[in-house]
């Protein structure tokens, strides 16, 4: 694998993500998770390690039709993960919610996560939500421009939800192109 792409993550290789998932939440500590419980696992959660932590990530594995956990590697090197669901409860009419988007630290700012968010959204048709934290001004800014980067974009509204989350809903032109990103099932 030479440049970033997006693999379907097995449940084989799901360690992978439940691996970078201790880092992910490290940074949303910035803005949500501030304090560690008596194991020292950061978040609200009675979990005494990590493993107990990340069993809730298990249910990417299960209703593969529904939930689509993707990894995503730079040059062979796994530097993130993107989780995507087609739900039906609680976000009626839409048809892929981006329920979790991660690169680590040492990988942004390289134009990475913009060209893999980009060719994901654009394989799979249909209407999108995805949230952000309120105060996460770099993931505000990072999803606005990324969304309003699409040639076309059919729909799109942007609003706080009732747990004070930024919504951004859209819809744009779905199209296969190639664009140097490598992919491999569903994207």
């Amino acid at each position: 694998m030479n440049g970033p792409s997006l693999i379907l993550c097995t449940p084989e290789n799901s360690q992978i993500i439940k691996n970078l998932y201790p880092l992910y939440i490290y940074d949303l500590a910035e803005f949500e998770f501030k304090k560690f419980n008596d194991s020292g696992i950061l978040g609200q959660s009675n979990c005494m390690n990590w493993d107990q932590k990340t069993k809730s990530l298990d249910l990417w594995w299960e209703n593969t039709d529904e939930r689509f956990p993707y990894i995503i590697y730079d040059n062979s090197e796994p530097i993130g993960f993107c989780l995507i669901a087609c739900p039906t409860i609680p976000y009626e009419g839409i048809d892929n919610y981006l329920v979790e988007f991660f690169i680590a630290k040492t990988s942004r700012n390289k134009g990475i996560g913009r060209l893999i968010a980009r060719k994901a959204i654009e394989s799979l048709a249909g209407s999108w939500t995805l949230r952000v934290l309120p105060r996460n001004n770099d993931a505000y800014t990072f999803w606005k421009n990324t969304i309003h980067g699409f040639p076309v974009i059919l729909e799109y509204d942007e609003y706080v939800d009732s747990d004070r989350m930024i919504c951004f809903d859209f819809m744009i032109e779905a199209k296969q192109h190639a664009d140097g990103l490598n992919s491999q099932e569903r994207v």
